[in-house]
């Protein structure tokens, strides 16, 4: 009897200590999936960040080609507050461009653009690009529309590029140094 007793205590013992190493495995891997579900949203969210700042200096560049246009058009421009819908964007997310045009004091044909892009429209989640560039006006009348929009064409020629390419890195860097202080 003390032989049955000692084989069932042992079977039991084992039983128990292959059950607590079960267990203990099975909350390793519910650590470890729980860490892999972290880090995958993290990085979601830091491609949703960068793709956001990315959308607003877009917004920003345009906004300067779009001042320079209506500048060249009608010296009179101070500005405007340039709202663009979803359906231009992903269908969820809307922008938004604060434009202001102001003269300086140093010479009467030349203006100061700065330009304020939020993407998306939203006062929390929200991704601001603030750019700024000095135009100079063409002497004399206005121009004509389809000249002006020629010229600020040429003045600036903004290629949408893809944040994987070689080139995006050095030329945003670069575009972003020279925007501060440009002259037209």
């Amino acid at each position: 009897m003390n032989r049955i007793l000692r084989r069932n205590y042992r079977n039991a013992s084992r039983r128990g200590i292959a059950l607590v190493t079960a267990m203990v495995c099975l909350a390793m891997v519910v650590v470890l999936m729980s860490l892999i579900v972290q880090v995958a949203m993290m990085r979601h969210t830091v491609a949703r960040d960068e793709l956001r700042q990315l959308q607003a200096a877009w917004l920003a560049d345009s906004a300067l080609q779009r001042a320079a246009a209506r500048l060249a058009a009608d010296r009179e421009y101070a500005g405007e507050m340039w709202k663009i819908g979803a359906e231009a964007f992903d269908g969820r997310h809307a922008g938004v461009v604060l434009i202001e045009v102001t003269a300086s004091d140093e010479d009467a044909r030349r203006r100061i653009v700065r330009v304020r892009a939020d993407f998306p429209d939203d006062p929390v989640h929200r991704a601001r690009r603030s750019k700024q560039i000095t135009v100079m006006l063409p002497p004399g009348e206005q121009a004509s529309a389809q000249t002006a929009s020629r010229e600020a064409h040429a003045c600036f020629s903004i290629t949408p590029l893809s944040p994987f390419s070689e080139s995006y890195g050095r030329l945003a860097h670069s575009a972003a140094v020279s925007s501060r202080n440009h002259s037209l």
